[in-house]
């Protein structure tokens, strides 16, 4: 993997993990790092795990127990004692000898501490799904509002986005009837406990789960190294341009803190699937979606629309008051650093509009994005300008060499904008 990975997917895993997951691209399709919806690794590991369960028990029955024993008579004295059962013995010439003997064997049962603490890997696997699921649940309904819309692309994202839940729904449903498995198995009322089986069993579905352990104890400290393993030479490219999507997210986010202004929900939920991220200052907002998809038929939450096509989805959508209605300021991820790659974000600035028409001078006009730039890992301590309006550029945003001026210096010319005509509102 190159250094550029591994430099994102340190930075998403301080800002949070969650975003090392699989979500879906802006054309509906799920991006190729391995797993599926919304806590793919936790999935993952839950379905490694319940489909050990059979193999974990049949082979428990086979494994001895030293604790228990029953005893066996035998005729054979090798590795046996002496019986006290006066029925065990015979007379011989004038002698007492005996003629069976008793031999302790172990009793071929299932280990107690073994399934306790298979247990407490189910309950731990439980709790975790639980709090991924509410977790999803609520970022989906959100992501779902952001990216509704009428083409083919906009219902593969909604089938993608429900496809999540249901998955998470159908691990849970898996993940119960393995735990009733080993309830029964257990015995009445059994304890887990975090504690491993001493000794611990030597057979192969065994030694597999104490491999797979620390991964489902803590799965968010295995996760970034599971995906340095994905993201090889021939994927990474293909995987690279999502999670670096959402490490700009994560920039504009501490940026935008930096400058003094607030948040008052999560916003990792909106930059891993998609939705709305507002920010606060002294009674000003703003107004961050995240890949959202406007439509050119049917309205959107933002208030802005598609111009022509089904509809379009650029990567990020900064809403503000503006002079007479609210104003967009486009920013669009690419990995590409050519002058005229970035030149091509410059479509938004005729692909949107605002879908009300704004009066200035008394006059009716459509509202078009002020700016539509690039943000590309290219080294350089200033943005630069690719229109003689400005309306066209890029923010160098390198992950390898990363300065925040020129985000810093972009973001405060937004944050200017909305303070000032909000003022203008209030006052009016």
């Amino acid at each position: 993997m190159n250094d550029l990975a591994e430099r994102i997917i340190d930075d998403l895993k301080a800002f949070s993990a969650d975003l090392l997951q699989t979500g879906i691209d802006t054309r509906g399709r799920r991006t190729r790092v391995r797993g599926a919806g919304g806590g793919a690794s936790l999935v993952h590991a839950i379905d490694s795990l319940t489909s050990l369960v059979p193999r974990l028990l049949r082979e428990l029955e086979s494994v001895e127990a030293p604790t228990r024993y029953v005893e066996n008579v035998t005729p054979i004295p090798t590795g046996a004692t002496l019986s006290r059962r006066p029925a065990d013995y015979r007379v011989h010439d004038g002698r007492v000898m005996p003629r069976r003997w008793v031999k302790m064997v172990p009793l071929p049962e299932s280990s107690p501490r073994a399934l306790r603490w298979l247990l407490y890997l189910l309950d731990r696997q439980r709790d975790l799904l639980i709090e991924t699921q509410e977790r999803t649940e609520k970022r989906v309904a959100e992501a779902l509002a952001a990216r509704r819309g009428r083409s083919v692309w906009a219902q593969a994202d909604e089938s993608g986005l429900r496809t999540m839940v249901l998955r998470l729904q159908e691990t849970r449903s898996r993940l119960r009837r393995a735990m009733q498995s080993v309830q029964r198995a257990a015995g009445p009322r059994p304890i887990p406990t975090h504690l491993a089986p001493s000794p611990y069993p030597p057979t192969q579905a065994w030694v597999t789960l104490r491999r797979l352990a620390p991964g489902l104890i803590d799965p968010q400290a295995v996760l970034p190294v599971h995906l340095v393993g994905l993201l090889d030479p021939e994927t990474a490219m293909a995987d690279l341009p999502y999670l670096y999507q959402r490490w700009c997210g994560v920039k504009i986010v501490e940026t935008l803190s930096e400058l003094g202004w607030e948040l008052r929900d999560d916003p990792v939920g909106a930059i891993f699937l998609g939705g709305l991220v507002t920010f606060h200052r002294r009674g000003h907002s703003i107004d961050l979606w995240v890949e959202p998809r406007l439509p050119r038929k049917g309205r959107h939450p933002s208030g802005f629309k598609c111009v022509r096509g089904d509809d379009v989805t650029p990567d990020y959508l900064f809403v503000t008051p503006g002079p007479g209605g609210p104003d967009a300021f486009v920013l669009d991820a690419t990995l590409l650093t050519s002058t005229q790659d970035h030149v091509a974000k410059g479509r938004y600035l005729d692909l949107i509009e605002l879908e009300n028409l704004v009066r200035i001078a008394g006059c009716p006009i459509k509202r078009r994005p002020k700016i539509a730039w690039a943000a590309a890992p290219i080294v350089a301590y200033h943005g630069k300008t690719l229109r003689a309006d400005g309306a066209i550029g890029t923010v160098p945003m390198n992950p390898l060499q990363w300065h925040q001026d020129p985000l810093s210096e972009w973001l405060a010319d937004v944050a200017r904008h909305a303070m000032a005509w909000s003022l203008v509102e209030s006052a009016g």
